[in-house]
């Protein structure tokens, strides 16, 4: 939940950047180990990180389309315009005053050599454009669904040197060793450690594949993250208007071999697919380690043109309430319910699946079969 005081128009503007594939497992501040993003880490350091965010459908255009239907752009539009700047093809809200269209082109046959030449580089490089030609802006909303569709970052954004950090192998442990007359399994032929295919891939793990295929996916994504972070950067240092607040949304996650799949929306519904990253500037340092539906998002802007916004302590307390829960509306399964201790899952064949939250992060373990008690509640609940 979240507090507002009502007082008068709004005197920040506001950034919002919404990603189509933004995956939490990939932004350092959402813990990842294996990816830098310093300054979406900044923004986060100082701002508030909701950890719990999940999407009321799988389809990441709806989820956008709830966010821009509503109210919240009137009192931006007393002191400003709303502006869009995309490079989807999707019908854009009537709350925008006006759209910026980037755009789309196929992914090209090599990775960009430098960031302006990206897909994201050029949806950047047109926000910055019309924040120079037009300045009596409130609202610069930014969407783009590249990290689904080009995969276009230059490799170098991960630097050599973490690669070979990332081959370094701890000492064996005291009393460890070797015989070296024990039969070995051959070990395969090294694999790319980041991939320069440009379409991002949507495939399903089999035993066969290489050891190292998903975490040399997971580099390939890892550009791409970085150069999400690198162009927020230079956006925030390129605008005309002084202290912005600065909003960052997935209306998706992705799959970085979760249930086996890289992709997006791959296989039945995962927790990766809806658990979405969302980030505000200021008003920090918090967390807020609740439950949230995506919605909050609405609530979220509607707050910040307020003249002095607050997220009130008394919201941010770890008490979760166990009628909470969050279903998300999809064509691939029956039903998917997410309470602050469940996700569940049936599937359109009738099978069910039951996660334990929030410790099992990834749905690793279907517990479905011995608590037969919880999947009889959902049941019951439909």
């Amino acid at each position: 939940m979240i507090c507002c005081m009502k007082t008068s128009s709004p005197s920040r503007p506001l950034i919002v950047l919404s990603l189509e594939g933004l995956a939490r497992a990939a932004l350092s501040c959402y813990g990842c180990s294996w990816n830098r993003t310093p300054a979406i880490d900044s923004i986060a350091g100082g701002g508030v990180v909701w950890d719990r965010v999940t999407a009321e459908s799988d389809d990441p255009s709806e989820v956008l389309q709830a966010w821009l239907n509503s109210d919240w752009a009137e009192p931006w539009q007393q002191v400003g315009s709303v502006e869009l700047v995309t490079d989807t093809a999707e019908p854009a809200s009537s709350c925008f005053d006006h759209v910026t269209r980037v755009p789309s082109a196929a992914p090209p046959e090599h990775p960009a050599e430098d960031i302006v030449e990206t897909q994201l580089g050029r949806v950047i490089a047109a926000a910055i454009d019309r924040d120079q030609n037009f300045d009596d802006w409130s609202v610069l909303w930014i969407h783009s669904d590249a990290l689904t569709r080009c995969w276009d970052a230059p490799r170098h954004l991960f630097p050599d040197e973490q690669l070979d950090d990332d081959d370094d192998l701890e000492p064996p442990e005291e009393g460890e060793s070797f015989d070296a007359d024990t039969p070995q399994d051959p070990l395969p032929p090294p694999l790319q450690r980041i991939f320069d295919c440009t379409s991002p891939p949507q495939y399903q793990r089999r035993e066969d594949d290489h050891p190292d295929w998903i975490s040399s996916w997971m580099r390939t994504y890892a550009c791409q993250i970085r150069l999400v972070d690198l162009l927020i950067e230079v956006l925030l240092e390129s605008l005309q208007v002084q202290d912005p607040w600065f909003v960052l949304a997935g209306t998706s996650g992705y799959r970085l071999g979760q249930a086996g799949w890289i992709g997006s929306r791959g296989g039945t519904l995962r927790s990766a697919d809806i658990h979405l990253p969302l980030i505000l500037s200021d008003l920090g340092p918090l967390r807020i380690p609740r439950l949230t539906a995506s919605g909050v998002v609405t609530d979220l802007l509607s707050m910040l043109s307020q003249e002095r916004p607050q997220i009130l302590p008394v919201q941010l307390e770890t008490e979760l309430d166990s009628k909470t829960q969050v279903e998300t509306s999809s064509k691939h399964v029956l039903r998917a319910i997410t309470t602050p201790q469940w996700y569940y899952v049936q599937e359109l064949d009738q099978r069910e699946s039951l996660f334990l939250k929030p410790d099992d992060v990834e749905d690793c373990n279907d517990v479905a079969r011995v608590r037969k008690e919880v999947v009889n509640d959902f049941r019951r609940s439909d």
